[in-house]
């Protein structure tokens, strides 16, 4: 069985309420801080045992995936710098510094799959299949600029014509993680955005809940797509 984990990052405009869709802001210096706090938590959790909870063995690798988007990147990379230079694995908790090293799976790289990059020892791969849902004419605004101009829109889920729809993001996600389980068997990190997390959601039946800053969700693929709980590091933070 494999396990993704998609995490919620934050980032500027998250901060001033601002729908950023697709838009590609850098993660704020308030979002480098919390995804170290959550990367620090993540490992006092035991973020290894979890996933070595299923027969699997210290040694197998993790692999860290993130959307393409430039907040998701530096979001993935806190946390491989943090896990690499922590005792996370050491021989009880899944990574260890003898075996964090990631590899990128298969020959060459998938079509929409991005760069590979590597920090402290661990590789972070990309794929434009992991970015938030794409929002057209939303992106960059204030939920009350959509309001004066939508209104309504945003209570009744009424994205403009030219957005996502649920069925697209949902169907590029699991385009991605068929792809991945026919290549890997090790746990993946999945670091994407609060849309695509509840896409899925809502896809496997479960009421539509907003998701707080870096809260994430985990989700099993056997030979079906299974809905697993959400998961917070942080608290009240």
């Amino acid at each position: 069985m494999r396990k993704f984990l998609n995490q919620l990052l934050i980032f500027e405009w998250n901060l001033v309420k601002r729908w950023q869709g697709q838009k590609n802001p850098a993660l704020s210096e308030s979002g480098k801080e919390l995804a170290q706090k959550w990367a620090e938590a993540s490992i006092v959790a035991g973020f290894g045992k979890k996933f070595n909870s299923e027969n699997y063995v210290p040694s197998e690798a993790i692999e860290i995936w993130s959307s393409d988007l430039d907040r998701a990147v530096d979001t993935a990379k806190i946390i491989a710098d943090t896990w690499a230079k922590s005792d996370v694995g050491n021989g009880k908790d899944g990574l260890s510094k003898k075996d964090s090293s990631l590899k990128q799976f298969g020959e060459g790289s998938d079509e929409k799959s991005g760069n590979e990059f590597v920090d402290a020892n661990i590789s972070i791969q990309t794929d434009e299949r992991l970015r938030e849902r794409f929002l057209a004419d939303w992106e960059g605004l204030t939920r009350k600029e959509i309001d004066k101009r939508w209104p309504g829109a945003i209570s009744k889920r009424a994205f403009p014509t030219e957005a996502e729809n649920d069925d697209q993001v949902v169907s590029r996600v699991l385009d991605w993680m068929g792809e991945r389980a026919k290549k890997v068997s090790a746990p993946i990190l999945v670091v994407s955005h609060g849309g695509l997390i509840t896409c899925l959601e809502e896809y496997l039946g479960q009421p539509w809940k907003r998701l707080s800053n870096l809260r994430g969700r985990w989700f099993h693929l056997d030979k079906t797509l299974l809905l697993g709980d959400r998961v917070d590091y942080l608290g009240n933070i």
